[in-house]
């Protein structure tokens, strides 16, 4: 058989290392699965007793977020807050469901805010434990 006009004649051998194939390019320009990231506002606390921080984690990834801030977040963390809601009765009849994460989205922001955000966070975290370890020291001395 013959080989067409078309098709490279791979029965031939050129002594070469290089494959008689023809060479194609391409160019993957979809990204897939590409988290969003968005910019949100935590409401404040409701009243004194309420804790000062929200903790949401997925898959053993975690975020404390002080609330009445506003902060850049996955979106993976606000279906997680969503998620979070408490229901609420009235004489004993469901009345329906309070939000115990509420948060305003304020935009769509990039996973580079997340980072640096996070980066950020987590150091003003590190030197809040640093100081209540101190203070905690401090105490346990002067007993």
């Amino acid at each position: 058989m013959a080989p067409t006009e078309n098709a490279p004649d791979l029965t031939k051998n050129s002594g070469t290392k290089e494959s008689s194939a023809p060479k194609t390019k391409t160019k993957v320009t979809k990204k897939v699965n590409e988290e969003k990231y968005w910019e949100v506002y935590f409401l404040d606390r409701a009243h004194d007793l309420d804790l000062e921080y929200h903790y949401l984690a997925v898959n053993g990834e975690a975020l404390q977020i002080t609330k009445g801030t506003t902060v850049v977040v996955p979106e993976r963390f606000l279906t997680v807050a969503d998620n979070a809601v408490e229901k609420k009765f009235k004489k004993g009849r469901p009345a329906g469901e309070v939000s115990r994460c509420p948060y305003r989205r304020i935009r769509e922001a990039t996973k580079a805010e997340y980072l640096k955000m996070k980066k950020e966070g987590t150091k003003k975290h590190k030197a809040d434990l640093e100081r209540q370890s101190r203070a905690a020291e401090k105490t346990i001395e002067g007993n």
